[in-house]
């Protein structure tokens, strides 16, 4: 539809976009070639992120491996572990607690406790600072008391601690399978994740399966298109690169194996 192709340009990248290629032109007939090549050369880099399929295809090379790995395929564990980054802290909000993009994760932990793929649920998270207290806390008691208010979960929910990487989330589950007796757990998490999560899982020593959830691209339509950049391709790719950047620097510190 036009609406869709023209709409980009009234935001705020399209404006940017425009003002490049107005500089570029300014630029040109003051006879500044190299100051013209630098912007031709960033406003070709907004085009190509926020005009082309590029970041999809890239995010969907992580994801496609993991298409497979739903509820149904899952085998039965002791424990379903959902990792942390679909919520967050925040105190104006009805439990304390935001739903992050990636609040996928929890929607498909719980149907998975539900479809009797393990006997406990574990939620991981991140850490924030209690502005009463001034206490570092888990945000991970905040989805806990917001899963059994709704009560939809029908097994116990332990909350992880503080953890501030996959890896540390790794180790908690390592450390609570140790004192719980668990043989195998259920990880979920999102399926460009994924990769990254089952080689920390691996190093655990414990048998694991995996649930993908929160497809960015595989499986989905692509945005439409227009020649003016907008920003649905730059989060992409940022997520994109955060993954492989972690994976590289999980590499480099021994915490995950080729």
């Amino acid at each position: 539809m036009l609406s869709d192709f023209i709409t980009p340009l009234f935001e705020p990248l399209g404006l940017v976009w425009v003002a490049l290629l107005l500089f570029v032109i300014i630029a040109l007939r003051q006879k500044c070639r190299l100051a013209a090549a630098a912007l031709f050369c960033l406003a070709a880099v907004l085009t190509l992120v926020g005009s082309t399929p590029l970041p999809f295809s890239l995010m969907g090379s992580l994801e496609r491996p993991y298409t497979g790995k739903t509820i149904a395929a899952a085998r039965p564990g002791d424990a379903v572990i959902m990792l942390g980054g679909a919520h967050y802290s925040s105190p104006y909000d009805t439990f304390h607690l935001g739903l992050s993009g990636d609040a996928t994760r929890f929607l498909t932990a719980v149907e998975a406790v539900r479809q009797h793929k393990g006997g406990a649920l574990v939620v991981g998270g991140y850490k924030f600072t209690d502005p009463k207290s001034g206490l570092e806390k888990p945000e991970s008691p905040l989805l806990k008391s917001f899963i059994e208010s709704w009560n939809v979960c029908p097994v116990p929910i332990s909350p992880l601690e503080n953890c501030l990487t996959t890896r540390e989330e790794s180790v908690g589950v390592q450390k609570l399978a140790r004192e719980r007796h668990w043989k195998r757990v259920v990880v979920v998490t999102s399926a460009y994740h994924m990769a990254r999560a089952a080689a920390l899982f691996r190093q655990t020593g414990l048998d694991f399966d995996v649930i993908a959830c929160d497809f960015k691209s595989a499986g989905r339509e692509s945005p439409p298109f227009s020649i003016f950049p907008s920003p649905g391709g730059f989060q992409v790719l940022h997520v994109y690169l955060h993954e492989v950047i972690g994976s590289w620097f999980y590499h480099a510190r021994g915490w995950i194996a080729d």
